[in-house]
């Protein structure tokens, strides 16, 4: 057993920050929008139920004070078969929305007692949501 006299031991509860996301998806020719909208929104929210890997924007996959980057959330998309290209439209905490007419920041900072989420959850659209816009295929 350890005793330690003057330690003080601050408990606090965490912070749920709501992304919201957006992405333009070029489908390239020859595949289905709607199917790769399926398979994109598996990489990125749902997850494999059969391998039982969460999406890469489940808050499982995020730290307190974690700061999140666009480059994972885009390589992801991009990864996906049928995508020819991935643009990132809207990048920002729900609270902070990036000023009208700039680019979206390539990472977010994160608090010390933050969690990063986008869980596109009607119930809950302070928890962060993702846009995906389809362009090109059939």
């Amino acid at each position: 057993m350890l005793r330690m006299m003057g330690t003080d031991l601050v408990v606090e509860q965490a912070v749920f920050v709501g992304l919201r996301i957006g992405l333009e998806i070029c489908v390239a020719p020859g595949f289905f929008r709607g199917d790769v909208y399926q398979a994109v929104w598996t990489a990125l929210v749902t997850g494999d139920n059969c391998s039982a890997t969460p999406g890469l924007l489940n808050a499982a996959n995020s730290k307190f004070g974690q700061t999140v980057y666009s480059s994972p959330i885009v390589t992801a998309a991009q990864a996906v078969t049928g995508v020819s290209a991935v643009t990132l439209t809207t990048f920002e905490r729900m609270t902070q929305p990036t000023p009208t007419g700039q680019p979206p920041p390539t990472q977010l900072l994160m608090g010390a007692v933050e969690i990063a989420c986008c869980d596109n959850d009607p119930n809950h659209a302070d928890r962060g949501s993702l846009t995906l816009t389809m362009d090109g295929g059939k």
